[in-house]
């Protein structure tokens, strides 16, 4: 996924902002478009940018993994490794109705991850920074 952003300043960074057009889909003004809040990105290869400039930025290709790894496979993989450690408990500790237990704590293992993932992420830390792939 691709957004548009405004560059802001290039001190030691580059700083941009993203450009909010999601209201405006079918308008063609750029003029209307919210600014987000600033944050710095990369400039892999090294496109001539300047202040005021129109870039368009995405996630470095690592960031795009692990977020699929983490939003993804690790919610699976904890649902079905909490469904296996009930069933084993069911029968070890000769619990009624062992359907029910797995599910419950399937459902809440899955909860509990998810959870916890968001707590991460509402951190704002970032893998790897956003990198500009064209300029307008």
């Amino acid at each position: 996924m691709e957004d548009k952003a405004v560059v802001v300043a290039m001190d030691n960074e580059i700083l941009v902002s993203p450009l909010l057009t999601g209201a405006c889909i079918n308008c063609e003004r750029s003029s209307c478009a919210k600014k987000g809040r600033p944050f710095s990105v990369s400039n892999p290869q090294n496109f001539p940018i300047s202040v005021g400039s129109i870039v368009h930025i995405r996630a470095s290709k690592k960031s795009q993994i692990a977020q699929g790894f983490i939003a993804l496979f690790l919610p699976i993989v904890t649902g079905i490794l909490i469904y296996f450690l009930a069933s084993f408990l069911c029968v070890k500790f000769s619990l009624p109705k062992p359907q029910l237990i797995q599910f419950l704590s399937t459902l809440l293992g899955i909860v509990l991850i998810s959870v916890l993932i968001y707590l991460l992420n509402s951190k704002k830390s970032r893998l790897h920074k956003s990198e500009i792939c064209s300029v307008d």
